[in-house]
């Protein structure tokens, strides 16, 4: 067969043969572009993160869906940060995606009691009875072992209750590894996840990880796949498509340009939406702790000054004022661990009597974390993630 690698089927589902699948030996790669343009299979999309994402904004706006991006290693979900698809900016820190996961659990109870209360069984029913229509909700995590370091038992505990409960108002999970072992890929997170991919993978014991089963081993790379579907027991041997980074830089710059010159429409030039794609200034104006934020605004608004003639203060304090992202039009509530009853948060400094306390200690030490509040005033974890949630 002078094949590089042989996948074999045995026996084929509903025939008395077996199959060996042989690849082709010119292989091509598969471009989302072609798929997004075909009128073949116009909504039959390959799956991979930038694939999903793209495929998402390529026509659903924000009020139809959101995403939560987490990415310890910040290099492929920062790229979104322009969208107005997202919640909040791409996080980076494995303690705020910690934050970010409990704040994710209590919009799903707020969603519950909201469906409660007009009668509603899911979002599509939600939706046909109620305007403004509520927006699903992507949950990305780019690299799950990066957050299984930090606090293994609090990310499994959360993920598993979001992946047990959140489908049906609407929020949806989507989980990345490239160190695919029991430690990262629980029994408990597999067991709640109807839908895998596997890639290439180096060996059997990475493949049975994923999967349950052998195969993925095989696979040629380069988009090569094997995916179960829901409710399916056995794996899809499909070609996922590729896009590259300019590619997804040039889509999120376009929803980003498009979404700043409705900002800025009635305050300032709509044209300076292109400078700020120009010189990418977006990170730093969606991004309030982004290192050296206001002197690259203020630069850059000195920069175009006269270009518009108008007075560079002026530019620089719209633009380090500006609310990028919409607001999920929910109310506030405290996160919780499961088991716990969120309450509204109305006032930080008077909810809790340790916050002026807390927020001293952080500052004379130049570090937040729950452990460290639970030591210093001997309370509870609960209490701990409310007040850093507060200080943030």
């Amino acid at each position: 067969m002078k094949s590089e690698r042989v996948r074999v089927v045995a026996p084929i589902p509903g025939k008395s043969a077996i199959g060996i699948e042989i690849p082709n030996k010119d292989r091509e790669y598969v471009y989302l572009k072609e798929l997004l343009l075909s009128d073949l299979l116009p909504k039959q999309y390959k799956v991979f993160i930038n694939t999903i994402v793209a495929t998402l904004i390529f026509d659903k706006p924000p009020e139809e869906v959101r995403f939560l991006m987490i990415d310890p290693k910040g290099i492929e979900l920062p790229v979104y940060n322009g969208i107005p698809h997202l919640i909040k900016p791409a996080i980076r820190s494995p303690k705020l995606a910690l934050s970010a996961l409990k704040n994710a659990t209590t919009w799903m109870d707020y969603r519950y009691n909201e469906f409660a209360h007009v009668g509603a069984r899911d979002i599509e029913s939600y939706n046909k009875k109620m305007q403004p229509h509520m927006p699903y909700i992507v949950i990305i995590i780019d690299e799950l072992a990066d957050l299984m370091m930090v606090a293994p038992r609090d990310i499994e505990t959360l993920i598993t209750r979001l992946a047990q409960m959140s489908r049906a108002v609407g929020m949806h999970l989507v989980l990345a590894t490239q160190r695919p072992s029991v430690d990262v890929i629980t029994g408990l997170i597999k067991a709640n996840f109807p839908a895998r991919v596997a890639f290439q993978v180096a060996s059997r014991t990475d493949s049975r990880t994923i999967l349950d089963m052998n195969g993925a081993e095989k696979l040629l790379g380069k988009g090569d796949m094997l995916f179960i579907p829901p409710g399916k027991g056995l794996p899809i041997r499909i070609h996922g498509a590729y896009i590259s980074t300019e590619e997804a830089k040039g889509i999120a710059n376009l929803w980003a340009e498009r979404h700043l010159r409705q900002l800025l429409a009635g305050r300032l030039p709509e044209a300076i939406a292109t400078d700020i794609i120009q010189h990418d200034l977006i990170d730093a104006i969606v991004e309030s702790n982004h290192p050296a934020r206001d002197v690259r605004i203020e630069q850059f608004a000195n920069s175009i000054s006269p270009k518009y003639n108008i007075p560079g203060s002026q530019i620089a304090e719209v633009l380090q004022n500006i609310e990028y992202y919409p607001p999920l039009g929910m109310k506030p509530v405290a996160p919780s661990l499961p088991g716990e009853k969120p309450e509204p948060i109305t006032s930080f400094e008077d909810e809790d009597p340790l916050f002026e306390e807390a927020k001293r200690l952080v500052i004379r030490h130049q570090v937040a974390s729950v452990s460290m509040l639970q030591r210093h005033f001997k309370i509870g974890y609960a209490r701990a993630g409310r007040l850093i949630d507060m200080l943030e």
